[in-house]
């Protein structure tokens, strides 16, 4: 370490009040920048984790393929997570109280499927045996025929077929009779097999059965879809999901797809993660997030510039001393610079900390208000938790060392331009005349003595009043927009 720097950290040790407040602004100042950081990566994987929870974990989906898609896609590079799921048909529920649900859809379901879908128990086990079948909540709730854990279900299943013959699936709603002699539809059972109920779950996701499909779901299990003969939906990721596009389009000319709507992507679950062509979620979300932390930045810079400016008016006869002795601008310059990164070393590791455990204990205590935010209404309740991945730690670290290098920036380029006699005489340090701070009487007759006094300080020290003065406008700004931002989230 050479000389020039161990005189800055002789002067820090000796003027230990000053650089004890000057730390605790850059852990404020840290903890504020890393609060905002963590706060957006949370909400954003706390959006990840919800849509996942409520409408499975697939970035894209291929509907009515056959054996061969299925062994094709398995042996795609880029493809991973896939899984499987073939509708063993469609049987009459007896007692439905909606007349546009009047069946029961058997889908069955391999390993990775009951993964991927959102399939969550609320009582009950998932299906073991070729036997055994989940049913929905829905089919009690909307449907009004209630099944128990243990309920034996015998069922004719069969193919819906339409008036032109062709084979319907959950995608094509229910078609009424169009006249008495006729119907619409018609149901072609091919064989008779009996369920033993093991478990109710949650409402299927709209992918699996949206609210205009036909046939309330029952799971069954799918042990080897290569030994099952029918039409498959394959539930798949990309291995990167920046590339889901990229590999989609693969697939549609590969697999020479003529309908777009046997290909469905996963768009909430591609915009929260961030690699959706629509960006209207990010610009918002980084949006926010980047006015929060430039209003931040403002305020930071303005209370921690005013340390180092007292710094720099402390040390003036010390930099006169250092030039005299031959230290160049650069080296004086370089003083400064090195004193804000002691400080910063020691300030931006606790503020980070402190941000974090406030930003946690926030989170903690407003958790049910959060959550609820987006629960309403959903299939499955996500609580929303703090999450710390190391880019937001490293984005925070990086702006509040560039917010501390700014502050020092001025202060450093204004001791460089110093002379040495003007340093060690301090002439520079007050030039004003008894007629700038003149004072009237009627503010001496408004605001008494002190208040004389007061403003004849604010004279003499311009360049302080006005940094007092936009650290209160940013604080205010920083409320008034933080309150804002929480009854529009709020409504």
């Amino acid at each position: 370490m050479n000389v020039i720097n161990r005189v800055t950290l002789a002067g820090l040790k000796q003027n230990r009040t000053r650089t004890i407040v000057t730390i605790i602004g850059v852990i404020l100042s840290a903890a504020m920048i890393t609060a905002v950081t963590t706060l957006i990566a949370s909400l954003q994987a706390y959006l990840v984790d919800f849509t996942i929870a409520d409408q499975g974990n697939w970035h894209a989906v291929l509907h009515n393929r056959d054996i061969d898609d299925l062994n094709a896609l398995r042996e795609m590079d880029g493809v991973t997570g896939l899984a499987v799921t073939r509708s063993a048909g469609y049987a009459l529920l007896p007692g439905s109280q909606n007349d546009f649900k009047p069946y029961l859809h058997v889908l069955q379901l391999d390993q990775a499927a009951f993964a991927s879908l959102p399939v969550h128990l609320l009582s009950g086990r998932l299906p073991e045996q070729a036997d055994e079948v989940l049913v929905t909540e829905h089919i009690y709730t909307n449907g009004g025929v209630r099944y128990q854990v243990g309920d034996k279900l015998t069922l004719q299943l069969g193919q819906r077929i339409g008036l032109n013959g062709m084979t319907l699936d959950q995608r094509d709603g229910f078609a009424f009779r169009l006249t008495e002699q006729g119907g619409a539809e018609q149901l072609d059972t091919r064989e008779t097999r009996t369920f033993t109920v093991v478990g109710i779950s949650n409402r299927p996701t709209s992918e699996v059965e949206s609210h205009a499909a036909p046939g309330y779901t029952l799971y069954a299990p799918l042990h080897d879809p290569a030994d099952s003969s029918g039409e498959f939906s394959l539930f798949f990721k990309a291995t990167h999901p920046a590339r889901i596009y990229t590999l989609t389009n693969q697939i549609r000319v590969e697999r020479q797809l003529s309908d777009s709507g046997d290909l469905k992507l996963n768009s909430e679950l591609l915009r929260f993660l961030g690699v959706s062509n629509d960006k209207s979620f990010q610009a918002v979300l980084y949006g926010l997030a980047a006015i929060l932390l430039g209003l931040i930045m403002v305020g930071s810079v303005t209370l921690i510039h005013n340390s180092f400016s007292i710094s720099v008016s402390e040390r003036k006869k010390q930099f006169g001393l250092l030039s005299g002795a031959g230290a160049t601008a650069k080296q004086l310059r370089h003083s400064v610079f090195f004193e804000a990164l002691a400080i910063g070393g020691i300030g931006i590791p606790l503020g980070i900390l402190a941000g974090l455990a406030g930003i946690g204990t926030t989170i903690y205590l407003l958790q049910d208000a959060l959550t609820s935010l987006t629960n309403m209404g959903a299939r499955v309740q996500v609580p929303f938790a703090l999450t710390v991945p190391l880019p937001a730690i490293a984005a925070a670290a990086a702006l509040a060392l560039v917010t501390i290098l700014i502050s020092a920036y001025i202060p450093a380029r204004r001791t460089a331009k110093m002379s040495a006699m003007d340093a060690i005489r301090q002439t520079t340090d007050i030039k004003l005349t008894a007629k700038q701070v003149k004072t009237t009487r009627v503010a001496r007759r408004v605001f008494g003595l002190e208040g004389d006094l007061a403003l004849k300080n604010l004279k003499r020290n311009r360049r302080r009043y006005r940094s007092t003065v936009v650290s209160l406008f940013i604080s205010v700004v920083l409320f008034v927009s933080a309150s804002a931002f929480s009854t529009y989230l709020r409504d």
